[in-house]
């Protein structure tokens, strides 16, 4: 489970530009190994990859 990051506003402090793009990667990784990807957005789930169950 993870948060999404990154559809907010672009952070003006480069460390802050630097994790959010750490935790992206981090995110695409995991999903790579993963058999099935879900979003889950305001309740509502959406397959990225894979069914939903």
């Amino acid at each position: 489970m993870m948060n999404d990051i990154g559809s907010g506003v672009i952070p003006i402090e480069k460390k802050d530009r630097v994790w959010r793009e750490a935790v992206g990667r981090c995110g695409c990784l995991i999903a790579e190994h993963a058999d099935r990807v879900i979003r889950v957005m305001c309740g509502i789930p959406t397959a990225l990859k894979g069914e939903l169950p």
